[in-house]
């Protein structure tokens, strides 16, 4: 799922680590993880997302808590990403709650810079990040993309 994959956890921090020429994602928040914070990174030349968030659910039932949650992604730089998979982002998130992405730069992508999937549990913020030149090869929406009424 990602060259560091983090599931079941509390409190971890990735901080100034390149991530290049990467087939898929660079990290995978999975399930239940509390408080990861994600600094000063750079990440280039990768297949598929920088930070892929994605939490577990039985159907549309949430309360099993096994769910991303509280994540602070800050003071990154990520291009040149989405090289194999189009449906990519810098920060993507599916069934995360609370995440905060601020002071990154983002550029060069096939897609959205940002991408909530959802608003599971709402609390998301999105602030003070340097973003352009993203959509390139769909052109249907800009550097944030949602899919939350």
């Amino acid at each position: 799922m990602g060259a560091i994959l983090i599931e079941n956890a509390q409190s971890v921090s990735v901080s100034s680590s390149l991530f290049t020429r990467l087939d898929g994602n660079a990290i995978f928040l999975s399930g239940y993880v509390r408080d990861t914070v994600i600094d000063s990174n750079e990440f280039v030349w990768i297949g598929e997302s920088g930070v892929a968030s994605w939490g577990k659910t039985n159907g549309v039932d949430a309360t099993s808590e096994t769910q991303p949650f509280g994540t602070v992604m800050s003071r990154n730089l990520c291009h040149e990403i989405s090289l194999y998979e189009k449906q990519t982002s810098c920060y993507f998130q599916a069934a995360t709650g609370n995440s905060t992405v601020s002071y990154n730069i983002f550029y060069n992508m096939a897609r959205a810079a940002v991408n909530h999937n959802d608003d599971m549990y709402g609390g998301g913020h999105l602030t003070k990040n340097l973003i352009w030149n993203t959509c390139r090869e769909s052109q249907d929406h800009g550097p944030f993309n949602s899919y939350v009424n």
